[in-house]
């Protein structure tokens, strides 16, 4: 559901709530799926608010690169192919 509506936001207000209320799902402390469903969560906004949107709000940014730096092959795998 998100997916498809996040493209409609404005991006200050993914910044300020969306990207927030999202921000521990994919964290190391949640077991693998939970983090697999924040990731996916996390690159839906990425892609749809693009290169400026990263830009505008360094807390997605920061989510995307922790994906990468993951100790789950997987989750890191999945993580990078978005980049």
């Amino acid at each position: 559901m998100l997916e498809t509506v996040v493209s409609r936001l404005d991006i200050k207000f993914v910044a300020e709530n969306v990207t927030k209320a999202i921000k521990d799902i994919p964290s190391l402390k949640h077991v693998l799926p939970k983090r697999k469903r924040g990731n996916r969560l996390v690159f839906s906004i990425a892609k749809n608010v693009g290169e400026d949107g990263i830009d505008k709000d360094p807390l997605l940014l920061k989510l995307i690169m922790s994906i990468c730096d993951d100790n789950n092959h997987r989750i890191r795998k999945d993580g990078c192919v978005f980049l």
